[in-house]
């Protein structure tokens, strides 16, 4: 039996009003890597490296509890929450 196929590439698509609100946040204040850029009469796209990419879901309990982590959570344009963490560790002293 042949393997099943696998997921290359999670791309987040997000929709902003104000789509120069957006790119200062992600590229400039957040330091995304500019991909490639694409303007066409009916309006434009920027795709930003955003390193290794996962998909997180939680609940809302789970989300309001970090697990050994240092959190910031930020009010994103278009509506969004960004959690920026780093791992803590397992270290004993933390």
């Amino acid at each position: 039996m042949d393997d099943p196929p696998r997921v290359r590439e999670l791309r987040l698509v997000v929709t902003a009003p104000d789509y120069e609100e957006a790119l200062r946040f992600y590229r400039d204040a957040l330091g995304l890597k500019e991909r490639a850029a694409y303007q066409s009469p009916g309006g434009r796209v920027t795709i930003l490296e955003a390193g290794r990419a996962t998909l997180e879901l939680t609940d809302p309990g789970h989300a309001a509890t970090p697990w050994n982590s240092l959190n910031a959570r930020l009010d994103a344009p278009a509506g969004l929450q960004l959690t920026l963490f780093t791992e803590l560790g397992d270290r004993p002293d933390r």
